[in-house]
């Protein structure tokens, strides 16, 4: 017959413990249970409870029992009972159960109080032995640890440090990545990091960090904080570091874990420094984390050291070991290694590094608004520069904050959705689709529960055309989902579709969400018409509700980062390539203003003949108009006289005789807004410049009285010069 391994030999039922000196059950005794690592630390035993299968759990029953009359273990109505040990840390009803052993000491007294008997390291569980899930050592968990990688000058040294003078209480001064330094009080720090020849220095670093402190009226810490707000809970820890006392004497220097929950210090270990050369201090035996309870917040790993003198620290690491009794030596690394681990620290920074963004004006901050409409509807139209708008139902208010310049959208209705589109071409268009493009879209949250935000983007195939307005490439529904309708475009897709993201900040906090990986590259080349449009849309569930646009990137590679800061012109002179106007940037198109006119000269003739009053004689005269940055395509050009008046059809120009900068009034056609339209032959219209060359029908001569030489005739005007796409 072969032997059944599920055959499990009966243990005994009832347990009976004996009088070592009467030779009688141990009547009305007591079995005390300690931590075998820490034996006057109670620990408790437990009994199972329950009606049947799914119902049973584990009822703590303390750390002390009391035996009965014939020195067998009873519950507290004398009943019999199987007594349950947990020899591992924490409790069996954990989910899930610690695998980290912590065995029993256990002593047992009669009911007088006379020992009997104790059992130490029961039932002798080792780290390893009980689970294939049983904790290991982990690796270092502070990163840095050699301050491989500094804030300060990298070639401050002892000699000549990097000064720092510190004011506040518990103020923190990131001085590495990961690290900073607490102080309290008024007083300088001198810092510097310094490569190690010391072939005896424990754990062979390669770096250590100079800390000399004066002035301050508290201990100093260097703390790095892990967000981590149960880092290690009920598993044992291996802690050390190395330190050196370059005053000195022995000074005491303590490693602490401090979580935020509940402030509580648990010390990991403390040693003093030797009279010359680094030391190592380490705990021994192994610290059991506590728990700190429920909630979010972080650990601070912070080693304590008195102020006023100078160490040397390295080698600084905190570890996660299988029991009480492991105690790890200096995990050694290599300054490279240290270096790959910090890109947890360098990745935000590296998200916001500026890259100059490929769209134009969507920095709203310093967009010129060289024009704008203070209300979006259905009909798409332009807003301001570079920026075409259409909502899904109403109207959407619009408009430029005057204290911050970001572009401000409010809705009028409940569940309305829009959006903000910029097309561009050519060149532009080819160099987006070389590469694989993200977006980072940033606005100040309007605190409104269920606000989206989306990103679209497109690129025309096959020939496609930019749409003439108010048509677009697509329309919006009141979801916030874009439908692309033109013809010859095609939408380029992300490798992981992001989706809509909900701005679900506090009110005015800012939020940047992105929109990373479109494979645009797979577009390059495909055709001769390149065109691009980028599509970005807003849903608000609520009426009167505010998103306030800061900025709209467009960056190649998989790391969507905010624009890089550009000056007012620069953009200016960006947008100019598509939309130029005479006026101030601020002033409307069409006001009575002298102010940015253009003019043009135009000769006078003095006609003094004899016994006759002198007079002017001012012709129409040809100019040329010179824009002030290359256009895309040659544009529409609109002239408005300097009054505001503008003809239906190209506009006017004002013409007249001046004196010392004042007209001459003659006569009531002085001065006289000339018909460009009328009187003009528009030639040479190219991407920089416009020749305006009078017609053979001229309008009469302007006469002015009084002539005197000197008199000189002008051109006055304003323009505008529109190279919009969707619109030229």
């Amino acid at each position: 017959m072969t032997f059944n391994n599920n055959a499990i030999i009966m243990p005994p039922l009832q347990q009976q413990l004996w009088d070592k000196t009467l030779n009688v059950p141990l009547s009305g005794g007591f079995v005390q249970f300690f931590r075998d690592s820490q034996r006057t630390t109670p620990k408790d035993v437990y009994q199972l409870t329950g009606t049947g299968p799914g119902s049973y759990t584990y009822t703590n029953l303390g750390s002390v029992l009391t035996l009965s009359g014939i020195g067998t273990y009873v519950d507290a109505n004398g009943g019999n009972i199987a007594i349950y040990l947990w020899p591992f840390t924490g409790s069996p009803n954990d989910d899930p159960p610690s695998q980290i052993a912590d065995n029993y000491y256990i002593e047992v007294y009669s009911s007088t109080n006379v020992f009997q008997f104790d059992i130490p390291n029961w039932p002798g569980v080792g780290g390893g032995s009980s689970s294939s899930d049983t904790a290991d050592t982990t690796d270092n968990v502070l990163s840095n640890a050699q301050f491989v990688e500094i804030n300060f000058p990298s070639d401050a040294t002892r000699s000549s440090p990097w000064m720092l003078s510190l004011t506040g209480t518990q103020t923190a001064t990131e001085i590495a990545p990961d690290w900073s330094l607490v102080t309290t009080g008024n007083g300088t720090v001198s810092l510097y990091r310094e490569q190690i020849s010391d072939n005896q220095a424990p754990g062979n670093p390669a770096y250590a960090l100079g800390i000399n402190t004066t002035g301050f009226t508290q201990p100093i810490i260097l703390r790095q904080r892990i967000f981590s707000p149960r880092l290690f809970v009920g598993q044992f820890v291996s802690a050390t570091f190395i330190v050196e006392s370059l005053t000195g004497g022995a000074f005491a220097v303590t490693m602490n874990y401090t979580p935020s929950l509940t402030g509580m210090i648990q010390q990991l270990c403390t040693g003093a420094t030797i009279a010359s050369g680094f030391t190592r201090i380490f705990n021994d035996p192994a610290i059991l984390i506590s728990d700190p309870g429920s909630g979010t917040g972080y650990v601070d790993i912070t080693l304590v050291f008195p102020q006023g003198q100078e160490f040397q620290f390295s080698c600084v690491q905190l570890c996660g070991v299988a029991s009480e009794t492991e105690i790890e030596a200096y995990l050694e690394q290599t300054p490279a290694r240290i270096e790959d681990q910090l890109f947890h620290y360098w990745n935000p920074y590296l998200q916001f590094k500026p890259i100059p963004s490929l769209l134009v004006g969507w920095d709203f901050v310093v967009n010129p608004v060289q024009f704008t409409s203070a209300t979006i509807t259905t009909t798409p139209g332009y807003i301001c520069d570079q920026t075409i708008a259409a909502t899904s139902s109403g109207t959407v208010n619009f408009g430029i904050d005057g204290t911050t310049s970001n572009a401000v959208f409010n809705t009028t209705a409940n569940n309305q959705a829009w959006y903000i589109l910029q097309y561009l071409s050519g060149d532009t268009a080819f160099e987006i689709v070389s590469e694989v493009v993200s977006s980072l879209v940033t606005v100040y949250s309007p605190g409104n529960p269920g606000c989206l935000a989306n990103v679209y983007m497109f690129y025309s195939n096959g020939g496609g055309t930019i749409p003439t307005l108010p048509t677009t490439i697509g329309t919006v529904n009141s979801s916030g989902v874009f439908t692309l309708t033109a013809a010859n475009w095609a939408e380029i897709t992300q490798f992981t579709p992001t989706g809509a993201f909900e701005i679900t900040a506090a009110s005015g906090d800012e939020v940047d969400m992105r929109f990373f990986g479109f494979n645009a590259k797979q577009y390059y080349g495909s055709s001769s018409t390149a065109n691009f449009a980028i599509v970005v849309t807003f849903m608000a569930p609520t009426l009167n509700t505010d998103i306030d646009l800061l900025s709209v990137s467009l960056n190649k590679g998989y790391i969507a980062t905010r624009p890089a800061p550009q000056t007012p012109d620069e953009v200016l002179r960006e947008c100019q390539y598509y939309y130029e106007k005479s006026y101030d940037v601020g002033t409307v198109v069409g006001t009575a203003t002298s102010i940015g006119q253009k003019y043009a000269y135009n000769g006078v003739i003095v006609v003094d003949p004899t016994g006759m009053t002198p007079s002017d004689i001012l012709c129409l005269n040809s100019f040329q108009l010179e824009y002030k940055t290359v256009k895309r395509v040659a544009p529409n050009v609109v002239f408005y006289a300097p009054d505001g008046t503008s003809a239906a059809m190209g506009g006017s120009i004002n013409i007249g005789i001046y004196r010392n900068g004042s007209a001459i009034v003659a006569d009531a056609a002085n001065p006289q807004n000339i018909s460009v339209s009328t009187d003009y032959i528009t030639t040479n219209n190219s991407t920089n410049r416009l020749l305006m060359n009078c017609k053979a029908t001229t309008p009469a001569a302007l006469t002015a009285t009084a002539g005197l030489a000197g008199d000189e005739g002008k051109i006055l005007y304003h323009y505008v010069a529109d190279a919009r796409l969707g619109i030229v």
